[in-house]
């Protein structure tokens, strides 16, 4: 089964100035799954940052480029 990701790029006024979109197996990464609306959490900081980096890997921009070209990733929050 492959899932669509999909990145948005939202300005500080709110308005989306790019996307990214790629797929990905639902077995490549089980950090981070929405099945039937079960949302399934990383257990540890690590896991959650190398599923990110997995699915970064897989999107490309609407223009061709990696997400990389957006510069620099916020960090994320585990809650």
């Amino acid at each position: 089964m492959n899932n669509r990701l999909s990145y948005f790029l939202v300005g500080t006024d709110g308005i989306v100035k790019d996307w990214a979109t790629g797929p990905v197996q639902g077995s490549a990464s089980d950090c981070v799954q929405y099945i039937g609306g079960i949302v399934n959490r990383c257990n540890d900081m690590r896991q959650l940052q190398a599923s990110l980096a997995l699915y970064d890997l897989r999107v490309t921009t609407k223009a061709g480029q990696p997400i990389s070209s957006w510069g620099k990733p916020a960090a994320p929050v585990v809650n």
